[in-house]
């Protein structure tokens, strides 16, 4: 038997945050998903040994009190979390905040898209790695 995937969700809007669980629960329901509402928290939970070293890490770009921003920039500094596949879950659809984050060490940025079902496909191609025939310049770069 396979270990489940394990997913941790850092983001401050709780209905962002179900959406994505919801998506990520269709496309593998033998997930083990953890959500966090603020990257200050995220950084104390990641840093103890509360949680264990998660998989994929979405998170959000736009958070008060430190940005995904400044908390990918801390993640990247934690030995353990080296294997952990961060992808950026935001509204913003800048090219220099792609670009910027894509070279801080995100994985993907996936811009948060307006229907539920191009999320569950942006969330099908992250996690299985089968490109199909998602919309990728429109809403996951890397």
């Amino acid at each position: 038997m396979s270990t489940p995937t394990s997913i941790l969700i850092v983001d401050d809007d709780p209905d962002d945050r179900e959406l994505l669980m919801e998506a990520i629960k269709e496309f593998n329901d033998q997930v083990i998903c953890d959500e966090i509402s603020g990257s200050v928290e995220a950084l104390k939970i990641l840093s103890s040994d509360r949680l264990n070293s998660p998989q994929y890490i979405f998170l959000d770009l736009n958070m008060p009190m430190m940005t995904g921003k400044e908390c990918l920039a801390e993640i990247k500094k934690m030995e353990h979390l080296t294997k952990s596949n961060i992808i950026i879950y935001t509204t913003s659809q800048r090219e220099d905040d792609v670009h910027e984050l894509l070279e801080l060490g995100a994985l993907f940025f996936l811009v948060k898209p307006s229907v539920f079902s191009e999320l569950k496909e942006a969330i099908r191609y992250i996690l299985s790695g089968d490109t199909g025939d998602i919309k990728i310049n429109n809403l996951l770069k890397r």
